[in-house]
C-alpha cells in the first residue's frame, strides 16, 4: 500500500469534539477560527476576498491556506515567486 493510500488515525477534538486527523491542530477548529475573522479583512477586490474565504472554509491542512496579506510599507517581499 502506497503511503498516500495508508488509513489515518482519527482522533478527537479537546475543543469541538469531532474527529480530525491532525495530530497538532482540528481542522474543523481552524476553519471556524479562519470564518470568524472574514470580516476583519478585505483585499478591496470582492471576487478575490470570496476566492480566499471559499479556499479557508475548505481547506483540511494549515500549511496550504491561502491568506490576504495587505501591503504596507514595512512589508518586503523577499521571494517574487509568490506572485503570479
Amino acid at each position: 500500500m502506497s503511503p498516500r493510500h495508508v488509513p489515518r488515525t482519527r482522533r478527537i477534538c479537546e475543543n469541538c469534539n469531532q474527529k480530525c486527523l491532525a495530530t497538532l491542530y482540528c481542522e474543523f477548529c481552524v476553519r471556524n477560527y479562519l470564518k470568524a475573522k472574514f470580516s476583519n479583512w478585505t483585499s478591496g477586490n470582492v471576487n478575490i476576498d470570496n476566492l480566499i474565504q471559499k479556499c479557508q472554509s475548505e481547506t483540511s491542512r494549515p500549511n496550504v491556506i491561502v491568506e490576504w496579506i495587505p501591503y504596507n510599507s514595512e512589508y518586503q517581499v523577499f521571494n517574487k515567486r509568490w506572485f503570479f
